[in-house]
């Protein structure tokens, strides 16, 4: 009661003690966010059943925290080799890759501390880094690919440099993890990076050649517009067709997933309900 009189303050014809109370409806249960930092006092009226709807995890009051420098810069750093040797190297349609975007796009979101655009970084490279990593992992251990996505980093025609730079497939889904336990995971992310996909798709379709390569400086068959053999384009459907197919699939098979998982680690925390059975006027103080 903060300085407040001791003396049992008198009841009002309407049911509320006379004071300075933030009035609780019956119709309109209050939110209240213990984290911000003023002084409540709440009256809750005789004969009510439930106190109301108080938020203790609030989404905003506990992840929107921002980066830490020391992590902006030397990401930073990171990207502006990768993009400075992977220029050189394969030209800039290179950048169209999905991994590519997903960098670019975490730099974005370091600096703007988003939610968002962090979660579209997750939701679109999670699972497929993490199927890179075990393609490595297999042809470390077993001696062959499980996948191929990996394949470059052991053909000696990739310069060293840019083999050890992709190494970034292993650490940034943990970067991510960390991003996201550290500002949360927005809902948004799996319609919009399911959009973002098909205008990629359809930019790479039409930018990109269909395999073989010739020459690394190629755009060849970026994110497998053409197929998935390095060989050829595939045969066993039209061109339209499979394309629409791959539309459909990057999201239900890499993108639902990974929102699923996401969203139930990272997910926004529900408001907790207190319902308390009244029998006598409630007074109090939210500091």
């Amino acid at each position: 009661r903060g300085g407040q009189s001791s003396r049992r303050p008198e009841r009002a014809a309407h049911g509320f003690w006379k004071t300075q109370p933030i009035f609780i409806s019956p119709s309109a249960p209050a939110v209240v966010n213990l984290a911000a930092p003023v002084k409540l006092t709440y009256i809750i009226p005789i004969g009510f059943s439930c106190v109301g709807e108080i938020s203790m995890g609030s989404e905003n009051s506990t992840r929107s925290r921002s980066f830490p420098l020391a992590i902006k810069l030397a990401y930073t750093a990171f990207v502006a080799v990768h993009v400075w040797y992977n220029w050189r190297v394969y030209g800039p349609l290179n950048f169209l890759w999905e991994c590519d975007v997903a960098v670019l796009t975490i730099l974005v979101a370091l600096w703007s501390n988003s939610r968002l655009l962090s979660s579209i970084a997750a939701v679109a490279a999670v699972v497929p880094m993490g199927l890179w990593i075990a393609d490595i992992a297999a042809r470390i251990l077993l001696g062959h690919y499980v996948f191929g996505f990996a394949g470059y980093m052991f053909d000696r025609r990739v310069p060293r440099i840019i083999r050890l730079i992709s190494a970034f497939h292993i650490w940034l889904p943990f970067l991510l993890i960390w991003m996201l336990i550290r500002i949360g995971y927005d809902r948004r992310a799996f319609l919009l990076q399911s959009l973002l996909m098909t205008v990629l798709l359809l930019t790479c379709r039409l930018v990109s050649r269909p395999p073989p390569e010739h020459s690394m400086h190629e755009a060849v068959n970026i994110n497998w517009v053409y197929g998935t053999s390095d060989l050829g384009p595939q045969t066993k459907l039209p061109a339209a067709a499979y394309l629409a197919l791959m539309i459909v699939l990057y999201p239900a098979l890499i993108y639902l997933p990974s929102h699923v998982m996401l969203n139930l680690i990272f997910g926004q925390r529900a408001p907790i309900r207190r319902c308390i059975p009244l029998q006598h006027g409630l007074q109090g103080t939210l500091a």
